[in-house]
């Protein structure tokens, strides 16, 4: 696999705190990496330095130029009240970067929205304005356009927020599908979950660390019950760390 992504002794400070200390990571294509660790410990910040929303103070982050992201924070932060449906916001995901002025969607365009609300099982939401979605609704219906864009990279963080045991169930099993056409890099609380999925998994505590033994993975994670997920999870070929 080719790498795509990658940090060289990137660190990040808020003001005199520093929420990520120099660190390096290499990311390969079509891997689904899993970004665990304590609240506060920096997950959200990697989001963030990797999606050019925050500059690093140290270090450089090198992204293929053939690579497009899409990002799915964790707070859904736009006017909810804004008139639009759930499928033209999914059909937004699949503007070109460069927007013409006037852009008429096709049968293929509105296909492909069908197909990802259906994926998601929100395709009875289609003809729904967004403020008439639940929180969980809405989220899933940020998800779809994120999946339905011609984006190479997704990157997630709790995308699981607001969403019912089932719906999130139903969510990781097809973000497992997608993994042999898009880089997937997702933070989540919900362990049983993303290890199911995860080809990778990577501690974040102001640092980043390959978890590699489920041990270390317990005693890291404080996981309990949860521990039978890690000793199922495959720990090889994980990611390079410098």
């Amino acid at each position: 696999m080719s790498e795509i992504i990658k940090l060289e002794n990137v660190s990040f400070c808020y003001d005199n705190i520093c929420a990520i200390e120099p660190t390096n990571l290499s990311i390969e294509k079509n891997q689904c990496i899993a970004l665990v660790g304590p609240n506060g410990g920096g997950k959200s910040t990697i989001l963030k330095l990797l999606t050019g929303l925050l500059p690093p103070k140290t270090g450089k982050i090198s992204i293929d130029k053939d690579e497009k992201i899409s990002y799915i924070a964790q707070g859904i932060n736009f006017d909810k009240n804004f008139p639009i449906t759930v499928e033209r916001v999914v059909l937004l995901g699949l503007l070109e970067s460069k927007i013409k002025p006037i852009k008429r969607f096709s049968k293929e365009d509105k296909a492909i929205v069908e197909k990802t609300l259906k994926q998601l099982n929100i395709l009875n939401l289609k003809k729904r304005r967004i403020n008439q979605l639940s929180g969980g609704q809405l989220k899933r219906v940020l998800i779809a356009r994120a999946i339905a864009s011609k984006s190479t990279i997704l990157i997630l963080d709790e995308p699981e927020d607001g969403l019912d045991k089932k719906s999130s169930a139903e969510l990781y099993q097809e973000l497992e599908k997608l993994k042999k056409d898009k880089t997937i890099l997702i933070v989540s609380h919900r362990i049983e979950n993303i290890l199911k999925i995860a080809d990778k998994v990577i501690y974040i505590n102001k640092t980043l660390k390959e978890l590699k033994e489920p041990q270390e993975s317990m005693q890291l994670l404080n996981l309990g019950e949860n521990i039978k997920w890690l000793k199922q999870y495959k720990t090889t070929n994980l990611c390079k760390m410098q």
